[in-house]
């Protein structure tokens, strides 16, 4: 974080006039000595807050806040003490310090400032391109897609045109060095030794930072190139992982209280385009802990609105699972007629859209997770509430979990007491197995309280041990595992820490060694012999375990479906619609089988 010297913040302070800069973010209205405005941090009908020129301070007695100039640039615009200096240094024209110049350069001489300025380039020649005589067809997509000219130029949408290195020459010869479009990741090597540019027949989407400065760029292929979107790689001020499209323009929207979490570009446009300014999406990349860190500077609710076919749901099982421990309340919303965000508004409208109903994250995860299981089985009906009781039990607020287990205890049918007694024998269990794990720590011997049968196995085992060891195939793993394919909730909670930990195993064995990821000593011993094997035939694996794992979630289906139906009939309803879709999953079994004769 950089560290600014006294003397310039001082400078800055006397310079910067308070009155100048809220009034420049609020309307103020003088009142007496001072200026009195209604406050930008809650809602009220009476103005209760109130800025001092003679002190150069603000404060609102409706809701507390208060403070100086860069008090209220940080609680406003949502930033740190240092993002706060630079924004009103450039407000005023106040170059920083050459010694913190030096220290946003890199060892190759490429400067921040230099970063975001060859960005800046870039975004104003792609969108020049998009109403240029070549990137008309590229314009009349988006026309398509229910854009106007006014929101196309908001977002400043562009076009790279299908040349090798327009951009990167154009560049060059406004002295840009290859140094510095090599890092901003706009430019790539060539093997043969020149540059290309990286972007080429593509629409541009501009990617801002909180200070609406442009930090990267998404873009969508119009041709056959692959993939169909081509993110820049991360560079030092390109993070995917810390970054929300649409934030820059999301966070003027606070008092909503809420965001809306879309899956696409084109949805927070699309939302945008009809009013709705509070909603962001990741870049391509899964929702994480970067994203929340960064939503909890601004709002208390989370609103996921994905596809609801197979991959949107396991999306939200898996945000609303990483959710779940934060602050930040989570529900979900999934669309009617499998419709996106972006074409739900396109027909019937920003009102419609808004009277939807989400679901609470909590209820959603119960729902979702007990038809994964037969919940008339005991085994199957303990190894749910077990799923369910680990996920409670990273909740540190104590209201927030009695109120989920009496969720749950509802869902299941049972009495509040019955549930809580359960979840005390779960918690009870917890402190002894990690009592064990110190014991066996401090013993050095591994194999204390190791159990016969207890290692993990099965296909998911197998595909989280291919995970750790070919990284080749990390992400087609992490595409095909869903959290209920695991009938192990200690090796659940062991593929949960490696997704977290971006397989980085250094960090994996700390947090299992200092008890930080709670598993069963077998699955400790598992991990650290797997570490030291290899895989023979990592292609043949994943097909194997794949076809497993459908044809376990296939049966588990259809024996629910059975026993819904069955049920269903004995009360004299129709059944006619469960029955298809029962002959639809039999015929799939049958023709895997076939396959495999």
């Amino acid at each position: 974080m950089p560290i600014y010297p006294d003397r310039f913040i001082d400078e800055l302070r006397l310079r910067a006039d308070i009155v100048d800069v809220i009034s420049s973010y609020v309307p103020l209205t003088k009142a007496g000595a001072n200026y009195k405005a209604l406050c930008p941090f809650h809602r009220e009908k009476t103005p209760s807050f109130i800025v001092s020129p003679e002190k150069q301070i603000f404060h609102c007695f409706g809701c507390g806040k208060g403070g100086n100039v860069f008090g209220f640039v940080m609680e406003y615009e949502k930033v740190s003490f240092p993002e706060a200096v630079e924004l009103l240094a450039r407000k005023y024209n106040m170059p920083l310090p050459e010694s913190q110049r030096q220290k946003t350069t890199t060892k190759e001489g490429v400067s921040l400032k230099n970063l975001y300025a060859i960005n800046s380039f870039a975004v104003n020649f792609y969108h020049k391109n998009l109403f240029s005589k070549q990137g008309r067809v590229a314009l009349e997509y988006l026309l398509s897609r229910g854009l106007d000219i006014e929101v196309i130029k908001r977002f400043k949408l562009g076009y790279a045109r299908d040349e090798w290195d327009e951009f990167c020459s154009l560049a060059r010869e406004k002295k840009a060095s290859d140094k510095l479009l090599l890092e901003s990741g706009l430019v790539v090597a060539s093997e043969k030794g020149g540059f290309y540019d990286r972007f080429r027949n593509r629409i541009m989407f501009p990617v801002f930072d909180n200070q609406s400065r442009v930090v990267g760029f998404g873009g969508r292929s119009l041709g056959e190139e692959q993939p169909k979107y081509l993110n820049t790689p991360d560079t030092r001020i390109f993070k995917k992982s810390n970054l929300l499209y649409g934030l820059n323009l999301a966070r003027h929207h606070t008092d909503e209280g809420y965001f809306f979490l879309v899956e696409g570009y084109m949805d927070v446009i699309g939302l945008n385009r009809c009013g709705i300014g509070n909603v962001v999406a990741c870049l391509g990349t899964a929702f994480g802990e970067g994203h929340i860190r960064l939503l909890s500077r601004y709002v208390r609710r989370l609103v996921l609105v994905f596809d609801p076919d197979e991959a949107g749901i396991n999306a939200a099982v898996r945000a609303v699972r990483l959710l779940l421990p934060t602050p930040l309340s989570v529900q979900v919303l999934f669309l009617p007629e499998g419709m996106d965000p972006d074409e739900y508004v396109g027909s019937y409208g920003r009102d419609a859209f808004l009277a939807l109903e989400p679901v609470d994250g909590f209820e959603f995860l119960m729902e979702t997770i007990s038809k994964e299981y037969d919940m008339s089985d005991l085994k199957q009906k303990s190894l749910f509430f077990k799923e369910l009781f680990e996920l409670i039990s990273a909740i540190e607020n104590s209201i927030i979990q009695t109120g989920y287990l009496s969720a749950l205890a509802g869902f299941a049918g049972l009495k509040d007491y019955e549930l809580a007694r359960e979840f005390r024998s779960f918690q009870a269990q917890r402190r002894d197995n990690a009592s064990l794990r110190r014991r066996v720590r401090a013993s050095g011997n591994t194999n204390i309280g190791l159990r016969q049968g207890l290692r993990p196995k099965g296909p998911e085992a197998e595909l989280v041990k291919l995970a750790l060891l070919c990284p080749e195939y990390r992400g087609q793993i992490k595409d095909l595992l869903m959290p209920t394919d695991f009938e192990d909730a200690d090796l659940l909670e062991l593929w949960q820490s490696i997704l977290d930990a971006n397989f980085d195993i250094g960090r994996l064995q700390i947090g299992l060694q200092n008890g930080e990821i709670s598993v069963r000593p077998e699955i400790l011993s598992w991990f650290n012999e797997i570490l030291f094997s290899e895989v023979a035939d990592p292609e043949e694996m994943i097909y194997t375990s794949s076809k497993v794992l459908l044809d376990k979630r296939n049966a588990r289906k259809i024996k629910i479906l059975k026993e819904v139906i069955r049920d269903r009939s004995k009360r004299g309803e129709d059944t006619s619609e469960l029955l298809r879709e029962l002959d639809a999953l039999l015929k799939k079994r049958r023709d895997r089988i076939g396959q495999n004769i």
